[in-house]
């Protein structure tokens, strides 16, 4: 029966041959025949090609995991940055179940919850390596940022929902007007986008961020044409025959509603979605700077890793 030659072996006879050493010699010195070396530095060379293939399909397959774990992070970032002022939110009850969108999101209102809450989703969770990227960071500080910015990102938007709600009683206690969403309904209305177009404004001159004079200025009556506008164009209602008492009920309603709860509300969680989304972005940015996704996913160990 043949003698076995082990791997090992065959591995230090393909060394020696690599550094010139002639089969012949190889066979006299381990007592074998020269055939039987042969063939076993061809099956050494065979084992290492196939080790070394296989070390570069591995690679491969780790660099392209990490790249789609990479695109992910891109995925996020559009959505941590400041938030704008003039994203609308729902107000209307009928309106709760719609979407609202956000760069690289959208919020939601729950109103199938109890409690109803308001949920961010990113458009990345979507992708199939979402998951695996939670593996990865799940107990990283990166994850934990990105939550609490969910969590501040939604209580600013209720907050905001509050103030708008607010806002539209006000214009309808104050105005004796309905607000309607109809295209071309019958006069006279308020226009239900007034609502989200004022609290905006409201909230930006809270913030500082609008010029230091108040809407009332660019409230305007128009007789001519039966409306009460905003600037030189938007319209806030048509009133034929009532445009000085509803800009006055307007400006009333906007008096109130800047010593509200839900106004002082809106500003403070717009003030502190700023930090929570600082430190989130920072967070993501510098993991993807690294290059590498720290942490391991199920495809990781699969891998071997």
């Amino acid at each position: 029966m043949p003698k076995k030659i082990s791997v090992v072996t065959k591995r230090e006879w393909l060394k020696a041959y690599e550094d010139g050493k002639p089969e012949a010699s190889i066979a006299r010195e381990d007592h074998c025949d020269t055939r039987t070396v042969k063939r076993g530095i061809e099956e050494a060379r065979l084992e290492r090609d196939a080790r070394y293939a296989r070390a570069e399909l591995l690679k491969a397959a780790l660099h392209e995991h990490n790249r789609s774990l990479i695109d992910v992070i891109g995925a996020i970032l559009p959505a941590l940055e400041p938030l704008p002022f003039i994203q609308p939110v729902p107000w209307r009850e009928e309106s709760f179940s719609r979407s609202v969108a956000i760069p690289g999101g959208t919020v939601e209102y729950e109103y199938w919850q109890e409690p109803e809450v308001l949920k961010v989703t990113l458009d990345a969770e979507a992708e199939t390596a979402w998951e695996l990227l939670r593996q990865h960071v799940g107990r990283d500080h990166s994850w934990a940022a990105l939550e609490r910015w969910k969590k501040a990102l939604a209580s600013h938007f209720e907050a905001r929902m509050a103030m708008e709600r607010k806002l539209a009683s006000l214009l309808k206690e104050k105005t004796g007007f309905e607000l309607v969403s109809a295209e071309s309904p019958e006069p006279p209305y308020l226009n239900g986008f007034a609502v989200h177009y004022l609290s905006r404004f409201e909230l930006e001159r809270l913030l500082g961020a609008a010029a230091s004079s108040d809407a009332k200025g660019q409230i305007v009556a128009d007789a001519d044409k039966g409306q009460v506008r905003y600037g030189e164009g938007t319209g806030l209602a048509h009133v034929p025959g009532k445009e000085e008492e509803c800009r006055q009920g307007i400006i009333d309603a906007l008096d109130e509603l800047r010593e509200s709860t839900e106004a002082r509300r809106a500003v403070d969680t717009f003030k502190a979605t700023e930090k929570p989304t600082a430190k989130a972005r920072q967070a993501f940015e510098e993991i993807r700077m690294l290059g590498v996704v720290p942490g391991r996913c199920r495809i990781c160990r699969r891998l071997g890793m």
